[in-house]
């Protein structure tokens, strides 16, 4: 099985990639490619989806390692959701993430963003704006 990558920007600047399969050193290119496009916009949060990826190499270990480190420099936050076990164990091992940046729900995750963008509201002293969907 190869790898399949869904994108989407769920908000202005807040994007989600889906990915579905296996990232291993056959397809960790393919996941490199899209998410080089990605940091080519001005990115707030990219939220990696890993709830039908059902391995991960070394190779692809590395892609999630440079998407974090292409996050940094932005000045975006890179969260990974509904890592399988198997999965959570390779990046737990591989210590590729801040356990802060992994979450066993999408809803999860948008609570700890929501937090994290109040919390830096506050220190500008700024109102929280008004968003509707």
């Amino acid at each position: 099985m190869g790898l399949i990558i869904k994108t989407q920007e769920v908000r202005p600047r807040n994007f989600m990639v889906t990915l579905d399969g296996r990232l291993d050193t056959l397809t960790y290119a393919q996941l490199d490619s899209t998410l080089k496009m990605i940091f080519l916009s001005p990115v707030q949060s990219l939220q990696l989806d890993f709830g039908l990826l059902s391995y991960i190499s070394s190779m692809g270990l590395r892609s999630i390692m440079m998407a974090a480190k292409q996050a940094r420099a932005k000045g975006a936050r890179l969260t990974v959701v509904r890592p399988q076990p198997q999965v959570l164990a390779v990046l737990e091992i591989g210590r590729a993430l801040p356990t802060e940046s992994v979450f066993a729900s999408v809803a999860e995750a948008d609570r700890y963003l929501d937090h994290i963008q109040k919390e830096e509201l506050a220190k500008q002293g700024g109102n929280e704006p008004s968003i509707q969907f």
